[in-house]
């Protein structure tokens, strides 16, 4: 006879099954980290100024990466740098995905974007 076990049969009694990490490091992990370096920088500052321009209703992942045709692995990067500096923030707004799912709402905090590099030539002298 078939017996049913419920939602949490086992829990406790057993190690778990947890998946690993979604980034392990790997070497080609390591070899796209370097290969996106260069523009780095220039994707992030492209994330900031949509999410800018969006002003208080700001924008999910989602939107942020349909906006710029940018890949949800260049973006969310980008977006997680600027939110872990303090230039975006989670509004405490949720928005419905394509697939339905909620998904936080970003938007720029006050702390003021640099919004180019300094040069060699502004660079202040020590």
């Amino acid at each position: 006879m078939f017996r049913q076990l419920t939602l949490f049969a086992g829990v406790g009694r057993r190690k778990v099954y947890r998946p690993a990490t979604p980034h392990v490091h790997t070497e080609t992990s390591r070899q796209a980290a370097e290969a996106v370096r260069p523009i780095a920088s220039e994707l992030e500052r492209r994330v900031y100024q949509y999410l800018a321009s969006c002003g208080i209703l700001g924008a999910t992942d989602e939107q942020i990466q349909e906006a710029l045709g940018m890949d949800g692995n260049s973006e969310r990067p980008r977006r997680k740098s600027l939110e872990q500096k303090g230039y975006v923030r989670d509004s405490g707004l949720k928005r419905p995905t394509r697939s339905g799912r909620l998904a936080t709402v970003w938007v720029v905090t006050e702390k003021p974007f640099p919004l180019s590099e300094p040069t060699d030539a502004t660079t202040p002298a020590r």
